[in-house]
């Protein structure tokens, strides 16, 4: 299944990744299998979706950008930083 979801979409190097004229989604899952699952179902959708190869630990440890999150929007859930 992972081979599968991984034929089917962009995995990029965070250098690549910060250079795409993309939005890019932090779903901060350690296992790397969730986040290509997760692309390929928005590919499936419709959406071009990619993989940043390493996730978030690898983005950071490129030295590339990282905000802090945006404080929770009262009353809609999942809109805020990770609880």
């Amino acid at each position: 299944m992972l081979a599968d979801a991984r034929s089917r979409i962009a995995r990029y190097a965070p250098a690549e990744a910060s250079r795409a004229d993309a939005v890019l989604v932090d779903l901060r899952s350690q296992d790397e299998r969730e986040r290509s699952l997760a692309a390929a179902v928005l590919v499936q959708l419709g959406v071009d979706a990619g993989d940043v190869e390493g996730g978030f630990a690898a983005w950071s440890n490129a030295g590339l950008p990282v905000v802090p999150a945006p404080e929770p929007a009262s009353g809609l859930p999942g809109m805020g930083g990770p609880q």
